[in-house]
């Protein structure tokens, strides 16, 4: 019975996120360093508050939305995998909760993480905004935004090469 379960993404993707949190706030702690007119501790605590409502807020919650998402588009019901269509279909519409496919997981996995790195990107962007607001209240009212994309950037392209890279290892 939990063989045919299909595997939901946020099992994967949450202990990734996790396990990377760290890198991520370095990485953004050092391009909102050199961008920035603020303390450096001002930063670290931003990047890092952020960070942290992002990752355990926003990417639940964006996974969540997502399955909703995929529910409303298939009905919940597999979209087949034997045609190159079928396969894009499976991979993008059930992105967040992939069918039990034994076959094709290794590049399966891959490609539906990329799929969801772009909702993953935008709530990201969204919730730290949100929060670099309260943290640096009255600081750089007018930066915040354009930091956002920016860090975001940053993270989630190194975040879609490093998965671009597994989908090439499967696929070769």
């Amino acid at each position: 019975m939990l063989a045919n379960a299909g595997v939901p993404m946020i099992g994967l993707h949450f202990p990734a996120m996790v396990v990377l949190l760290v890198p991520i706030i370095a990485i953004e702690y050092l391009y909102g360093r050199y961008t920035l007119a603020i303390a450096n501790s001002r930063v670290l605590s931003g990047v890092a508050g952020a960070n942290l409502a992002s990752t355990l807020i926003g990417i639940p919650a964006t996974w969540f939305l997502m399955v909703v998402l995929n529910i409303a588009t298939t009905g919940g019901e597999s979209k087949g995998v034997d045609t190159l269509p079928e396969k894009l279909a499976s991979v993008v519409l059930q992105s967040a909760w992939l069918m039990p496919y034994e076959a094709g997981l290794d590049w399966m996995i891959p490609t539906a993480t990329l799929v969801l790195l772009v909702p993953y990107f935008f709530a990201s962007v969204f919730i730290e905004r949100f929060v670099l607001h309260w943290i640096w209240k009255g600081e750089l009212e007018n930066g915040i935004p354009a930091f956002a994309w920016g860090a975001n950037g940053l993270t989630y392209t190194m975040l879609a090469l490093g998965t671009g890279v597994m989908l090439a290892q499967a696929l070769f």
